[in-house]
């Protein structure tokens, strides 16, 4: 078992210009203080989801992947 960071946001953590958004145009920068500590707040974090009062979600950042996997760049082998 592993303890994971999860950062779970909604509306009410909008700046205004964005409050009014669908929830599929919102990015990790629509964030009320994305500057500075916030920003280093979600660097920290594996996962973010943005869940909505109607409760449509959308993942702003999963650092596993779609299948759950962490997805890395595989090295070129030179022969």
């Amino acid at each position: 078992m592993k303890k994971e960071m999860v950062l779970i946001l909604g509306r009410e953590d909008l700046i205004d210009c964005a409050s009014d958004m669908k929830a599929s145009h919102i990015s990790i920068t629509d964030f009320r203080g994305t500057v500075n500590n916030t920003m280093k707040l979600f660097a920290k974090q594996n996962m973010i989801i943005f869940v909505d009062k109607n409760g449509e979600t959308r993942i702003l950042k999963n650092r596993w992947g779609d299948n759950g996997k962490v997805i890395r760049k595989r090295k070129r082998r030179f022969i």
